[in-house]
C-alpha cells in the first residue's frame, strides 16, 4: 500500500489511507518533502526530501501542467523555454525497507519567462548565497538556538531586475511536519522543538508571476531545557545560624551551583549550598540562586524567595529615584538655552517646561554646561507652523527629524521630544500639552532629553548594538527620577508606567497584551535568559522598561556618578561595529563596577525579579478602575467609601472620571444606599458621598466641556452589605 501526501510548498495534506488488512508502517520523513527554486527560464527547482537518510531512495517523476516530463527523474529540474506558462509540479516516492512507500505530490508555481537577477552573492558567517536567496534559518538575538526565543530565515529578494517582491511567505517545519500558526519570518523555538530538526520554507512572488521558493534547515542542534524546581531555604534569618538551599526534585543528571544574595546583590564568595547569616543580612532579602547545568540541555538558574522574616521590606526602588533628586543643588543660574515657542504654547506651560530643564541643567551641572542649545516648544496644533519654522530659519534641524515634524506630531499626539545636534550645538524639540491635557508623564520628557545632551556630548552616534538598553533606559530612569519621583513618593506612575513598557514587549513578540512575558523572564529567576534581554537588540519600549530597572540597580549598589561613568567611558570607546564596541564595553564596565558585563543578569536578576512584582501590581491596580463596557444608561456601584468617611479617594475620582468620559453622558444621578434601620446621622453621611460622587462628576463633566446634569436620590435597601454604597446612574 503506498501513502500519497500533496504538497503545496505551503501546504502539506495527508490524504488518508484506503482501508488494508494490516496497520501499515508509514514512513515519516525528518525533512518536508516538497520542491522549491526559481520558477522561470534559466533557472531550476530542486525537490527537498531527507537525502542524506541512506536508509531512504526516491524516484522523482517532474510534470508540466500535469503532463509528465520524461526526459528526467534527476532530483534537480532545468526549465527552458518549453515550459513558459506551465506549472511546475513533482511526485516524489519515497521507499525504505519495512515501511510503505510514502508518495508525495509536491506542486509548485507557473513557469516565467525569465528569472530575477540581481548582482552578485551575499554572506552571512560561513554561508554564501547569490541573489534572491535565502540563508539558512539561524538565531535572533541569541548566540545559539534555544527554546523560548527566535529564530529567523533570512532571505533577500530586493534589488532584483524584477524589483521587490509583491508578496512573501513563510512556513516552518519540525521533522517534516509543518508547525501550526507557524508562519511568519521569526519563529519563537518551543519545548517540543529541542532535539528536533528544524526546517523554514519561503516563498516571493513578483508583480510580473514569477515565482522564487527556498527551504533550508537550521544549521545548530536545539538544546533541551533543563528544568529544575524552586529551590527553598531551610532556616531562619538569626545571625550564627546557617541557611541550607534545598531543590526538591532536581535532574538527578543535573550538576548543581550556588550563589547566594543578600539584599539583591551577590554576596562574595557565598557559592555553597550552606550560607552563614551575617548582621548586615539582617531586615534584608536573603535568596540563593541555583544554577544547574547537563550535556546536551540549556544551563538554567532558578531563583528562591527570600527567606521569610518579619522585619523584612520589600525591595525599595525609590533608594534610587530619591539620590537623585536629593542629589544637587537648586540653582539661579541662567544657562545657555534659547527657549522658542509657537504661538499656542501658554505662558504657564512654557513657565513650567523651563522649570523642567532648569531642574535637569542643575543636577547635570558638574557633567555638561550648555553653550548654545536651542530649546523649541510646539502644540498638536502647530504642524504647520513648526513645518514653516523650520524650513525657513533652521533648514539644518531637518536631516534629524525623521519623516518631518508633522509626521512627529500628527503621528504621537504631543508628549513627544526629540533630541539632537546640529550645527554641532544641542538642540531640543518638544510637543508640550496646555492645561488640563497636561499630565504628570509630561514631566519627565525636558529632564529625559536634557540626559541625552549628557550621552551625544560624549559621542555624536549614540547607537548601541551590544548594550541596546543604555541610551533610552538612562535616559528614561533620570527623566522619571527629575520629572516625576519628587511627587510619586509611592512609585505608583512610574511602576505602572513601565509595566506599560512591558506590555510593547508583547505586541512585538506576538503574543497577548498584557500578558507580561518579559516580565515573566526576570521573575523566572533563570538568569541565562535575563542577559539575553540585556544584550539583545528590541524595541525602544523594551529599553525603557529594561534600562530604567538596570539603572536603579546599579545607582542603588555603586551610586550615580559610577553610572555616569561607565556610559561616558564606553560611548568614547565604543568603535564602529559591534565587536569593537563589546571589546570597549567590557573593559569600560569592569573597570567601573568590577565584575564583567556578561554577568550582569546575575548580580542584578534577584532586583530585576522582585521589581517586576511591583510592576505586575502597580498594572493590576492601575486597571482596576477599567470600563467592562459602554457607560451609557447603565447603573455602577462606586467602591466603597473608608468607614465614616465622606470624601473621595484617588481610586474613586479615577473611577467616575473614566465612566463620566465614556459619553455622551447627558445625565449622572448618584443614588445612597440606606435600610429602615438606618440612623438620621448615617443617613447624613450616606447623602453627603452621594453628593461629593455627583460633585466631582459634574466638575469633571465641564472640564471636557459637557453641561450635562447632575442629581443626588436615596435607594432603601434589606442588604446590610449594601449600606452606605453609592450607585451612580448614567443616562443619555
Amino acid at each position: 500500500m503506498r501513502r500519497v501526501i500533496s504538497v503545496l510548498l505551503a501546504l502539506l495534506l495527508i490524504a488518508a489511507p484506503s482501508v488494508a488488512t494490516a496497520a501499515p508502517s508509514y514512513l515519516e520523513p525528518s525533512t518536508p518533502v516538497l520542491i522549491v527554486g526559481s520558477y522561470g527560464v534559466g533557472g531550476s527547482v530542486t525537490a527537498i526530501y531527507p537525502s542524506d537518510d541512506s536508509s531512504i531512495s526516491a524516484t522523482i517523476d517532474w510534470f508540466a501542467d500535469s503532463q509528465k516530463i520524461v526526459a528526467t527523474q534527476a532530483k534537480t529540474l532545468y526549465i527552458d523555454s518549453s515550459l513558459i506558462g506551465k506549472t511546475i509540479s513533482a511526485k516524489i516516492s519515497l521507499f525504505k525497507v519495512g515501511f510503505d512507500p510514502l508518495v508525495v505530490n509536491a506542486v509548485g508555481a507557473k513557469v516565467y519567462q525569465d528569472v530575477a537577477s540581481s548582482y552578485g552573492e551575499m554572506g552571512y558567517g560561513d554561508e554564501k548565497v547569490k541573489q534572491p536567496g535565502c540563508f539558512a534559518p539561524r538565531p535572533s538575538g541569541v548566540d545559539s538556538p534555544t527554546v523560548g526565543w527566535s529564530i529567523w530565515f533570512s532571505c533577500q529578494p530586493y534589488n532584483t531586475s524584477f524589483g521587490s517582491p509583491a508578496s512573501q511567505k513563510f512556513w516552518w517545519y519540525r521533522n517534516g511536519k509543518l508547525i501550526d500558526g507557524a508562519n511568519n519570518i521569526s519563529y519563537r523555538l518551543q519545548a517540543a522543538d529541542a532535539g528536533q530538526a528544524i526546517w523554514g520554507a519561503y516563498e516571493a512572488t513578483y508583480s510580473n508571476g514569477f515565482v522564487f521558493t527556498e527551504s533550508k534547515k537550521l544549521k545548530t542542534a536545539i538544546p533541551y531545557q533543563l528544568v529544575l524546581p524552586k529551590p527553598t531555604i531551610l532556616g531562619s534569618l538569626k545571625v550564627g545560624t546557617s541557611l541550607v538551599a534545598r531543590v526538591a526534585g532536581a535532574d538527578k543528571l543535573a550538576a548543581l551551583s550556588y550563589q547566594w544574595f543578600s539584599d539583591y546583590a551577590p554576596v562574595s564568595g557565598a557559592t555553597s549550598a550552606i550560607y552563614n547569616v551575617q548582621p548586615a543580612d539582617l531586615g534584608k532579602a536573603v535568596q540563593v540562586l541555583v544554577t544547574g547545568q547537563r550535556d546536551g540541555y540549556s544551563p538554567t538558574t532558578v531563583l528562591s524567595a527570600p527567606v521569610a522574616d518579619p522585619k523584612l521590606q520589600p525591595v525599595n526602588a525609590m533608594a534610587a529615584y530619591s539620590k537623585i533628586y536629593t542629589g544637587y543643588q537648586t540653582s539661579q543660574k541662567n544657562f545657555d538655552i534659547t527657549f522658542l515657542t509657537s504661538p499656542n504654547v501658554a505662558a504657564e506651560t512654557l513657565s513650567r517646561e523651563k522649570s523642567l530643564v532648569q531642574r535637569a541643567a542643575d543636577f547635570w551641572s558638574a557633567e555638561y554646561t550648555p553653550a548654545g542649545v536651542t530649546v523649541l516648544y510646539v502644540t498638536k496644533d502647530d504642524a504647520t507652523w513648526a513645518e514653516d519654522f523650520i524650513k525657513q530659519q533652521h533648514p539644518s534641524w531637518s536631516n534629524s527629524i525623521s519623516g518631518g515634524i508633522r509626521s512627529w506630531i500628527e503621528k504621537n499626539s504631543c508628549g513627544f521630544a526629540l533630541a539632537f545636534k546640529a550645527d554641532q550645538k544641542q538642540v531640543f524639540i518638544q510637543c508640550v500639552r496646555n492645561g488640563a491635557e497636561n499630565s504628570i508623564n509630561d514631566q519627565q520628557v525636558g529632564p529625559h532629553e536634557y540626559s541625552h545632551w549628557i550621552q551625544y556630548e560624549q559621542n555624536p552616534a549614540l547607537f548601541l548594538g551590544t548594550v541596546p538598553w543604555l541610551i533610552e533606559g538612562q535616559a528614561n530612569f533620570y527623566g522619571l527620577a527629575l520629572g516625576i519621583a519628587p511627587e510619586d513618593a509611592t512609585l505608583k506612575f512610574i511602576n505602572t508606567s513601565l509595566a506599560g513598557h512591558a506590555t510593547q514587549y508583547d505586541i512585538y513578540n506576538g503574543y497577548k497584551f498584557a500578558d507580561f512575558k518579559m516580565l515573566d523572564i526576570l521573575q523566572s529567576g533563570n538568569t541565562f535568559d535575563t542577559q539575553i534581554l540585556i544584550t539583545r537588540g528590541g524595541t525602544v519600549w523594551d529599553q525603557y522598561a529594561i534600562g530604567t530597572l538596570l539603572s536603579e540597580w546599579l545607582v542603588i549598589k555603586y551610586g550615580h556618578q559610577k553610572y555616569v561613568d561607565w556610559m561616558k567611558a564606553l560611548l568614547k570607546t565604543k568603535g564602529q561595529n559591534n565587536e569593537s564596541e563589546r571589546v570597549a564595553n567590557a573593559f569600560a564596565f569592569k573597570n567601573v563596577f568590577g565584575f564583567d558585563y556578561s554577568q550582569l543578569g546575575i548580580f542584578a536578576g534577584a532586583y530585576l525579579a522582585a521589581r517586576s512584582q511591583q510592576l505586575r501590581d502597580a498594572w493590576a491596580d492601575s486597571r482596576k478602575n477599567d470600563l467592562a463596557g459602554p457607560t451609557l444608561n447603565t447603573t455602577q456601584q462606586l467602591a466603597a467609601f473608608a468607614a465614616k468617611s465622606s470624601a473621595l479617594n484617588d481610586d474613586q475620582r479615577d473611577w467616575i472620571t473614566r465612566r463620566v468620559k465614556d459619553g455622551p453622558i447627558r445625565q449622572v444621578v448618584c443614588s445612597a444606599v440606606y435600610s429602615a434601620k438606618t440612623t438620621a446621622k448615617d443617613l447624613a453621611l450616606y447623602k453627603l458621598r452621594a453628593r461629593n460622587a455627583c460633585a466631582f462628576a459634574k466638575t469633571t463633566l465641564a472640564g471636557i466641556g459637557s453641561s450635562a446634569t447632575t442629581s443626588v436620590t436615596v435607594t432603601k435597601s434589606t442588604k446590610n452589605a449594601e449600606l452606605g454604597r453609592v450607585n451612580l446612574i448614567f443616562k443619555g
